[in-house]
């Protein structure tokens, strides 16, 4: 274990078990959003080698893969609570410590299955906060993502 509710094996990437997240990536999620929603939150990616970089479509330059800058840690983890919306989620990780000064992104796909990425870039000062949002693989909005999200959630409710 990490932390009370998270093992390295949640951030482990599946190609070549490479885990090494930041602590300040797993304490944040461990009591800026895991402690606040009272539920499990989902690492749907954390650590990733080149490779599987590469094979999920991510950025040549991805938190997630190990960064010499930051001593050689993956910094970043794309989380999911299926049954929090991601405007709460997002509210959460603005408004934490860890994440507030990193990366934080919004994919919007399936209802259940969409995710929030949070990085800790700003942790030592070497990289400017950003924010994203992508619907469908399509750039969006930050408020048009989350409507987007609370759409098809509700149309998912009422058996959509």
């Amino acid at each position: 274990m990490i932390t009370r509710d998270f093992r390295r094996s949640e951030f482990r990437c599946p190609c070549c078990s490479l885990a090494e997240p930041h602590p300040a990536l797993v304490i944040g999620l461990q009591w800026e959003i895991r402690d606040l929603v009272l539920l499990p939150v989902h690492v749907h990616s954390g650590s990733r080698c080149a490779l599987r970089n590469r094979a999920v479509g991510g950025a040549p330059g991805s938190f997630h893969l190990p960064r010499l800058d930051m001593d050689g840690y993956t910094c970043a983890a794309d989380i999911r609570v299926p049954s929090v919306a991601l405007a709460r989620l997002f509210n959460l990780a603005e408004a934490s410590a860890a994440f507030r000064d990193g990366g934080i992104g919004i994919y919007v796909v399936t209802a259940g299955r969409s995710w929030l990425h949070v990085d800790v870039r700003g942790v030592a000062g070497l990289h400017p906060a950003a924010r994203w949002a992508y619907v469908d693989g399509q750039s969006a909005s930050i408020e048009g993502a989350l409507r987007e999200d609370e759409r098809r959630r509700a149309l998912v409710a009422h058996g959509g």
